[in-house]
């Protein structure tokens, strides 16, 4: 939270504590829905009531700790029509906040990267070009001889919209906002991949669905299988977007999805003996906690319901967008974080780096990034990607020169 946003809540709590209303739980959840406070932060605020004064100064305090606290705040009273309580932060705000905006581009210049500063434009996907070499590339033995077009199929299965969530302490139904942001990445990566030179899969469908219950994901995963051991390709790359959890990623209905069981493990040897001997890459965008407010079932876990990787398992590669137990973040501008440095790695160094060492180039840049501006000197750690790519020989995408 910003200085004057601080202060502006400090100099009014008092009035701001009288005025909140939490008895219906909508202010909590609203709260919750937007990732400022944890289901946690929310009980522990709960706790207080019916103590009105308490609990709202025991929310506010929570909020003084978040970079969007006062925003947030500010909109879902509106929304819920508490004006006397808005009133107060709108009239404060107008007196307080920065006319030149100064405090909040000095906080953005001090991070780490900013991926504002690095998108072309407000329409990336039309900015995707990947670069070329300018003569025929040249590779090391050991490296998989993908053709220069016609290099594979690529499936992007990406859950934008959910149903509500029943939260598994309290069991109220709360509305989850759809992965807006995420649109981008379906946009990015069709547009980088068909560049490529990959046909994406099922693309009309890939384009419009946004709605993905758990047992569509297992299905669509199915029907690109039995594709592939029909097809002769050279190579394939599964993507898939949603929430998440350790070992898991979740349908639109909350269901899990294992990544292990029902989505790797279906393009082995055994399964699909077309793919023996072919590069097959997957990447995972979701957060991989541990626990977190979608356990509605106490039977739901992660890798420990999950199988391995089977034995009969050759030239694959897994990349999650964390590490277990952590969050995988986006931007609303810009789409996920993985998904952007992926596709600014691969548009300007396919044309002579390797796979592997793209996705090193990947996790150095997502490491580094800065997730929200913070106040001056304050940063906030990036996340780590995981990456299981031994099984990989040298994959190089083998482009067309740019001058043949």
């Amino acid at each position: 939270m910003k200085d004057w946003e601080r202060k502006c809540i400090t100099t009014n709590k008092s009035a701001l504590c009288d005025a909140i209303n939490l008895k219906d739980g909508k202010i909590l959840a609203a709260l919750e829905t937007a990732e400022i406070l944890t289901e946690d932060e929310s009980d522990l605020v709960s706790m207080h009531l019916p103590l009105r004064i308490k609990a709202n100064n025991e929310m506010l305090n929570l909020l003084m700790k978040r970079t969007k606290g006062y925003e947030e705040l500010m909109k879902i009273l509106a929304d819920l029509k508490q004006d006397k309580a808005y009133n107060i932060l709108k009239t404060c705000k107008e007196k307080c906040e920065p006319k030149d905006n100064k405090e909040q581009q000095e906080s953005v210049a001090k991070q780490i990267k900013s991926l504002e500063d690095e998108v072309d434009g407000p329409d990336p996907i039309k900015k995707v070009v990947v670069k070329r070499p300018d003569k025929h590339m040249n590779f090391e033995k050991d490296y998989y001889r993908l053709p220069v077009k016609g290099k594979g199929l690529v499936l992007l299965i990406n859950v934008i919209i959910f149903n509500r969530l029943c939260r598994k302490k309290t069991k109220q139904l709360v509305d989850i906002k759809p992965r807006a942001s995420a649109r981008r990445d379906t946009e990015n990566l069709i547009s980088l991949f068909s560049e490529i030179g990959y046909e994406i899969y099922k693309k009309d469908i890939i384009l419009k669905k946004e709605v993905w219950t758990a047992n569509e994901i297992k299905a669509f995963v199915e029907k690109f299988k039995a594709h592939c051991n029909q097809t002769d390709v050279a190579s394939t790359v599964v993507f898939v977007g949603s929430h998440g959890k350790d070992g898991m990623i979740f349908g639109s209905d909350w269901k899990p999805v294992f990544i292990k069981k029902d989505i790797v493990n279906k393009y082995n040897t055994e399964n699909c003996e077309k793919l023996l001997n072919k590069p097959k890459i997957f990447i995972i965008q979701a957060c991989q906690r541990f626990e977190d407010e979608n356990d509605e079932d106490d039977d739901m876990h992660g890798d420990e319901d999950d199988e391995p990787y089977t034995p009969n398992f050759d030239n694959y590669g897994v990349v999650k967008a964390t590490i277990s137990g952590f969050p995988a973040k986006r931007n609303t501008d810009v789409g996920s974080i993985l998904v952007h440095f992926l596709t600014k790695a691969l548009m300007e160094n396919a044309h002579y780096l390797p796979f592997k060492k793209i996705i090193k180039l990947v996790n150095d840049n997502v490491k580094q990034y800065e997730y929200e501006p913070l106040e001056a000197g304050k940063f906030q750690g990036g996340q780590v990607i995981e990456a299981d790519l031994l099984q990989l020989k040298k994959l190089y995408f083998n482009l067309e020169p740019e001058y043949p």
